[in-house]
Parts: C-alpha cells; structure tokens; sequence
C-alpha cells in the first residue's frame, strides 16, 4: 500500500493529519518500500548464488562417479569452467 493510501485510511479512521504528517508517512512508505525490495533482490542474488554453487558440486560429484582417478578439487574446477 504506498503512502496516499495509507493517508487515506488514517483519515478514514478519523484522525486529523496535517500536512508534515501527510508529507512524513508518504516518506516512510516510500522507503519501506525501497527496503523491502532491496531484501527481494538479496534474496533472489543469494538463491541463485546457492544454485550456482549446488550445480557445480552435483556436477562435480558426476565427474567423480565417471572418473576415479580425478580428484575432487580438479572435478569443482571443471564443474566451475562448465557452468560459467
């Protein structure tokens, strides 16, 4: 609900704003809003961050199962030049 409204439920209920306090909660909204998508887009980078990660060890991990002489260190970096 962005700020507007939010003024308007607030009259609504009967409470009498002035202007600064119209002006005040429009601002609060405004940033809560910015924070909120702020979290989104951290949550989003560190999901794909953590598929990234999870891909290249199952990957690795097949590597292995197909190989038994390559090392795990040398499959993550295969795995890793795939995927980029």
């Amino acid at each position: 609900m962005d700020g507007s409204a939010k003024v308007d439920k607030l009259r609504k209920y009967g409470l009498k704003l002035t202007k600064d306090v119209e002006s005040e909660v429009s601002e609060m909204c405004t940033y809560a809003t910015a924070m909120e998508n702020k979290g989104i887009e951290k949550g989003r980078s560190q999901g794909m961050q953590q598929e990234k990660t999870d891909n290249t060890k199952r990957l690795a991990e097949y590597f292995m199962s197909q190989d038994s002489n390559l090392s795990r260190k040398d499959a993550m970096e295969l795995a890793k030049e795939i995927l980029k």
